[in-house]
């Protein structure tokens, strides 16, 4: 059988798992013992992917090799307890690393990315697929699972229109442009499914609310 193997393959087989690594040029190759809480580099080196599965498979049968491509989008994500598993077609995503005792989030300020401790600043990032590749530490989260319900209260002249939601206000006031440049008919109404479109909460709010979280000026 022929397996697409490469360095940052794993190899499993009916007694262990196995992680393919090479030197940087890629001429030489290891690999890594996976085991249950401990990992164990070989002393043996291999000139090529091929000549180190033939090595493994003169031991234990070779079940299967996960190439290097299918490996990243296996591994699961999570919270810090490990307990909730990243849908990738459940958006939108946020990065986080623990600072200390508290989370910061990976924000983008003028431009330039960095990190703040107001979740209300987090970069979103609606799909998957614009999730750039993570740093040391930083882990994805969905993103609503963390956002805070905040009430959005949109004022006018003897005119109030207020909404419960967990959307962010830098998120909020995309969607509301992107209604306004699309839609000349548009309505309050019309944020509602937009926001829940893109995965946040959204609900009108009837009761009288006198400190909304954000305000926004009618005629948006």
């Amino acid at each position: 059988m022929n397996y697409n193997i490469t360095a940052g393959s794993i190899v499993v087989t009916a007694d262990a798992r196995y992680l393919v690594i090479s030197a940087l040029e890629q001429t030489e190759y290891k690999y890594i013992t996976i085991g249950e809480g401990e990992w164990s580099l070989c002393e043996s080196t291999f000139s090529t992917p091929l000549d180190l599965l033939l090595h493994l498979q003169k031991n234990s049968d070779i079940i299967r090799v996960i190439s290097d491509e299918d490996v990243l989008p296996l591994i699961p994500w999570g919270d810090e307890e490990g307990k909730d598993q990243i849908n990738p077609d459940q958006g939108p995503f946020l990065i986080r690393v623990k600072d200390k005792e508290h989370f910061i989030y990976l924000s983008e300020c003028s431009g330039e990315e960095g990190y703040t401790d107001d979740i209300d600043q987090a970069k979103l990032f609606i799909h998957y697929s614009e999730l750039p590749p993570l740093q040391r530490d930083e882990e994805v989260c969905f993103a609503p699972d963390h956002l805070p319900q905040r009430i959005v209260s949109i004022q006018g002249y003897s005119y109030i229109y207020n909404i419960e939601t967990n959307a962010t206000s830098i998120v909020f006031d995309k969607i509301l442009s992107k209604i306004s440049q699309t839609d000349t008919t548009y309505s309050d109404d019309d944020i509602l499914p937009e926001l829940i479109a893109h995965g946040f909460t959204a609900a009108k709010v009837e009761k009288h609310c006198p400190n909304p979280d954000q305000v926004i000026p009618f005629k948006w």
